[in-house]
């Protein structure tokens, strides 16, 4: 899928391959590759793709393509010369989405923090799973629950439509925030 979106876009995709652990995938990347790079992988990977990378004296930009969370990345340790941008398919944590505005409610009543893109997909990754499992036929199985999720029925989260399709790659709604080199999350 992000090959079929870079030729759409006329870019080139290089994969990194190899049977190095990701710690030393980062590690021997090599000083001409380009500076941006696209990760595919959850944020324990990443982790360890950055400390890699970390051994070089070139900056990067790390762009993740999954679920990273960077509050769990700094905790893994933060990366010092690596800008980490971790993007996200859903909307701003400011929309007007009624989904949004269910969960900036529900971070108010319940948490002593700001709504953040992290815990946005979270929220939304929740109220999705409460919704399918609303919809198993029969008793709560694991043959049940699995053969609904299978079944990938569009769904309308207060505005925020979920659908599975094979010909659409991406989403009308994109986050993004940077983990920049200093700590600070920016987004």
């Amino acid at each position: 899928a992000v090959q079929k979106v870079a030729a759409s876009l006329q870019l080139r995709v290089t994969p990194l391959e190899g049977n190095q652990s990701l710690e030393e995938m980062g590690q021997h990347v090599r000083p001409s590759a380009p500076v941006i790079m696209l990760f595919l992988g959850g944020t324990p990977e990443l982790s360890q793709f950055i400390r890699g990378l970390e051994r070089q004296s070139r900056q990067r930009y790390v762009v993740g393509l999954a679920d990273i969370n960077l509050q769990i990345l700094t905790q893994m340790g933060r990366p010092r010369r690596t800008a980490t941008i971790a993007t996200q398919a859903l909307p701003l944590v400011s929309s007007s989405a009624l989904v949004v505005r269910a969960y900036r409610d529900a971070m108010s009543r319940l948490f002593d923090e700001p709504p953040s893109p992290q815990s946005l997909a979270g929220y939304i990754a929740a109220r999705y799973t409460q919704e399918m499992l609303a919809r198993v036929d029969g008793k709560l199985t694991r043959a049940n629950i699995l053969a609904t999720f299978q079944r990938r029925e569009a769904l309308d989260l207060g505005g925020f439509q979920i659908r599975y399709t094979p010909q659409k790659y991406g989403s009308t709604y994109v986050t993004q925030s940077m983990l920049t080199s200093e700590g600070r999350i920016v987004g």
